[in-house]
């Protein structure tokens, strides 16, 4: 199918552009006259990308499709890699099989940057610098806004680059997270490679180091939920099942509470049919309709492969209660669907899209065998089939996933 080309970067002038938009649309038709009711009807039905469309049309659309009490439901997209120099970046929407292409601003692509990775509807773009370290930005791609993040040197000591898969800064940074802690207080939140949790708000110079994983203990993932981060801590020892707390201030109204769940790290060998086999977990934390719920990802793989093969794969959901796992599994809520892998969890209902689209399922896109082939699928819970989203793909990155927001 052919792309959708468009530009999600706004006019520097919006109010010239629209009036020029208006102008010409009223050649045909007075868009002054159609009721703003019916208008409103009609964006309660589109999803991010085509309200976006439609607030280019004429200025009082843009009113319309700018108000923040309109309900906006956006599928979850698909974000392609993308090499350095890369003018755009590809998305597809699965529930509609729509592929669009967003456009980088001059000032991303033209100093040889590239986006890797995204967090809450921000695109993270990594530049390298004269020194031949990476630096970090997030870039929102509906307003056009960029935030550079502190510097990373402190936490790229005695890495080689070159024996990651994907790229230098997959070498030393885990996972990015972004959210409000206030309309005026912006925080990011980072987990390093070498267990360290560090934290920064939007315009600090420096991160903070919350705290920094023992040995043989690591950081699995992180949410923002009810105003506390949750990190979910991967320990090998069962003496350390113990929840702890970290208060962060940065000002006297800004204060964030950043609470260590424990989840043990299981990973066994066992033999089955005369092979080795070997079952390990990765883990994901995410917010669904009020719940906070743990996903662990359990493959089943031949002890020589490199990559797990895809025969025995799974996934069990436990419920985060008084901030500590439950040990009960638990399906998904009927409507619920779960997007993991490459960045940050998200869940939607399936109830806002097309009746194609069903709940209680899981959407991955970090199931890559030792070629380098990615396998983006679906894991259905009620009997554990799993079907996939396309044909193999094979990046030399990784796949995420972006919920763009217009409001």
């Amino acid at each position: 199918m052919k792309a959708a080309n468009f530009s999600l970067s706004l006019p520097a002038n919006e109010d010239e552009q629209a009036n020029d938009d208006e102008q010409a649309n009223d050649q045909g038709a007075d868009w002054h006259e159609f009721p703003d009711d019916i208008m409103i009807d009609i964006i309660k039905r589109l999803n991010t990308i085509d309200r976006l469309i439609l607030s280019g049309v004429c200025k009082s659309w843009r009113r319309l499709a700018k108000q923040k009490d309109i309900p906006v439901h956006q599928f979850p997209l698909i974000m392609f890699p993308r090499e350095a120099n890369c003018k755009d970046v590809e998305f597809r929407d699965c529930s509609t099989y729509r592929t669009f292409i967003y456009n980088l601003p001059e000032c991303i692509f033209q100093t040889g940057a590239r986006c890797f990775g995204s967090t809450k509807g921000w695109l993270l773009i990594e530049t390298v610098e004269q020194s031949k370290r990476p630096q970090i930005s997030m870039l929102n791609p509906i307003s056009g806004e960029i935030i550079k993040l502190p510097s990373i040197t402190p936490f790229q000591s005695n890495k080689s680059y070159s024996s990651y898969m994907y790229t230098s800064v997959d070498a030393f940074l885990s996972e990015v997270d972004f959210f409000f802690l206030s309309l005026s207080c912006r925080i990011i939140s980072a987990i390093f490679h070498d267990g360290i949790l560090a934290i920064c708000r939007a315009g600090d110079d420096e991160w903070r180091i919350i705290v920094e994983a023992e040995q043989f203990n690591f950081f699995g993932d992180m949410c923002f939920f009810e105003g506390t981060i949750y990190v979910l801590y991967k320990f090998s020892n069962y003496d350390d099942n113990v929840v702890l707390q970290h208060e962060v201030k940065f000002s006297e109204t800004s204060t964030i509470t950043i609470k260590l769940i424990p989840h043990p790290y299981r990973s066994q060998v066992f033999e089955e049919n005369g092979s080795v086999v070997n079952d390990s977990v990765d883990t994901y934390m995410v917010q669904s309709e009020g719940e906070l719920l743990v996903i662990d990802r359990v493959l089943v793989c031949s002890a020589i492969d490199d990559y797990p093969s895809f025969e025995r794969l799974k996934y069990d959901v436990y419920k985060v209660i008084d901030g500590c796992v439950s040990s009960k599994k638990r399906d998904l809520k009927t409507d619920r669907i779960v997007f993991t892998g490459g960045g940050p969890s998200l869940s939607v209902s399936a109830k806002d899209f097309n009746e194609s689209v069903k709940g209680n399922c899981i959407y991955f896109l970090d199931e890559v065998n030792k070629y380098g082939v990615n396998f983006p699928g679906i894991w259905w819970l009620d009997d554990g089939r799993t079907t996939y989203l396309c044909p193999p793909i094979k990046f030399a990155d990784k796949m995420t996933w972006l919920m763009p927001s217009i409001v």
